[in-house]
């Protein structure tokens, strides 16, 4: 390499050595700047982010016409590269539909559920030693018919207390993400924690089967013993319908409904997220133009280059 060459190659090395805090990490603005060429035909342009996979930074662009979402392109934070690679983007959209309702509000009503479910677990418990205190009160046929039903209240008690602790675990990757670490990995944490929230839930739903049996059988016992041990008949009959139908309610409340609304919250998020990918592949058939980072650069050695070989003709 001659002389010239290399000062030329120190030269542009020296240039693109002072652009770099220009390809460092870029604001929203600059973001903005690369998504203006695919927006034109939209009304309204929102930045959100970053948010990170792999420890690199990424701008989630929304575009909506009249209200509604009309555009998605996911933006390179550090270059302010139009990102084309569908693997990152789709992990980029995912974690923007996920983290949508990470929110304060939502963490104090995660806290509020972490908070009921740890009394229903008391209350579980209260339930079995109850039951437990009561059975040898009656003979030895009746005692073996109500025999698992201190075991049905404790095995569900354990499932609340698991519930209460997937709200804590829960809450605290929130506290996380709230804080600044919007990560794609967080997203797939929360993911894989609502799933054990929903097997247990599954699990919660054979326990109330199997205490509605066990009360009903429970209630059987003192209708059919209710001369040997003065009690009334028909009161306990009417106490067996109003407690089947409570329990019935609960279970539709605390562990139907949920499953239902994991399922669908699973499912939205999809649809969005492949809505996402249709809306950049549309306006990624469009002509864009590099980042504006690296427009500037390139310039800046191209520029550097010519001067230097003038100066020394």
């Amino acid at each position: 390499m001659t002389t010239k060459r290399i000062r030329w190659a120190i030269a542009a090395a020296i240039i693109l050595m002072i652009m770099t805090p220009a390809l460092g990490a870029i604001t929203k603005d600059e973001a903005a700047q690369s998504v203006l060429p695919y927006s034109k035909t939209h009304d309204a342009l929102n930045i959100i982010g970053p948010y990170t996979y792999g420890n690199h930074p990424y701008y989630y662009a929304e575009m909506k016409t009249n209200g509604s979402l009309s555009g998605v392109l996911i933006v390179d934070g550090e270059n302010g590269e139009i990102v084309t690679d569908k693997n990152v983007a789709e992990k980029i959209s995912y974690t923007r539909a996920y983290f949508e309702n990470v929110t304060p509000e939502n963490l104090a009503a995660y806290n509020i559920s972490k908070d009921i479910y740890t009394a229903s677990a008391i209350v579980c418990k209260q339930r079995a030693d109850l039951f437990k205190n009561e059975i040898p009160l009656y003979n030895a046929d009746e005692r073996e018919k109500l025999g698992t039903i201190v075991q049905s209240y404790q095995e569900t008690a354990g499932l609340f207390e698991e519930l209460a602790k997937f709200f804590e675990k829960n809450g605290a990757v929130q506290v996380d993400i709230m804080s600044g670490n919007a990560s794609y990995e967080n997203a797939m944490l929360l993911t894989s924690q609502v799933k054990e929230f929903e097997e247990i839930l599954q699990k919660l739903d054979k326990a109330y089967d199997k205490i509605m049996a066990d009360t009903n059988t429970y209630y059987d016992v003192l209708i059919n013993g209710a001369a040997v041990y003065n009690l009334n008949a028909t009161q306990l009959a009417d106490y067996k319908i109003v407690s089947d139908a409570t329990m019935k309610q609960e279970k539709e409340i605390i562990v139907t409904q949920q499953i239902a609304l994991i399922e669908d919250d699973k499912n939205n998020t999809e649809a969005r997220v492949e809505k996402d990918m249709q809306l950049m592949d549309e306006l990624l058939k469009k002509k864009g133009i590099p980042g504006f980072s690296i427009l500037l650069a390139v310039c800046a050695v191209l520029i550097g280059g010519i001067l230097i070989q003038k100066r020394r003709k």
